[in-house]
Formats: structure tokens, C-alpha cells, sequence
């Protein structure tokens, strides 16, 4: 069985996501924070953007909490990590 090839992008994107809007979001006991969102379509390889941030697509939403990191990968998946 042979599976599908997956787009691979080697070379990361100079340009910075742009967000479509802001909102004022609330994090429980962190409280509330004007939050960037982005569509995701806005996000390429390499970019990494600090959180609070919400990103929207047509089926899903990904919301990424303060204190942590958004990163793209070279597969296009969205990774949430703790920031250092």
C-alpha cells in the first residue's frame, strides 16, 4: 500500500503572520488578555508567535494559553509548546 507523499516545506517564510483582529479573551485564573487571531492561512513554516493567540480555520479553532508558544513546522502542523 503505497501512502500519500506530504508537502514538506524546507524553507521558512521571512514574512511575519499578520492578525485579522484582536478580542478580549478570558483564561480562567490568569484572567483576561487582548488576544491576537489569526486566520490560518496567515501562518507558514517557522513562525512562531508567544501566547496568548487564537488561531481560526473552517474546522477547528486552536486557542494557545499565555505562558506558552505557537510554532509551525515544516509539515504546516501546529505545535503548542510551554515557553521557556
Amino acid at each position: 500500500m503505497q501512502h500519500p507523499q506530504l508537502k514538506v516545506i524546507n524553507k521558512p517564510t521571512k514574512k511575519s503572520p499578520t492578525p485579522c483582529g484582536k478580542r478580549n479573551i478570558y483564561f480562567g485564573s490568569l484572567g483576561w488578555y487582548l488576544t491576537p487571531i489569526f486566520h490560518r492561512g496567515e501562518l507558514s513554516y517557522d513562525h512562531r508567535v508567544p501566547g496568548p493567540v487564537v488561531v481560526e480555520e473552517s474546522t477547528s479553532t486552536t486557542v494557545v494559553y499565555p505562558k506558552q508558544i505557537l510554532e509551525v513546522d515544516r509539515y504546516l502542523n501546529l505545535l503548542v509548546r510551554m515557553a521557556e
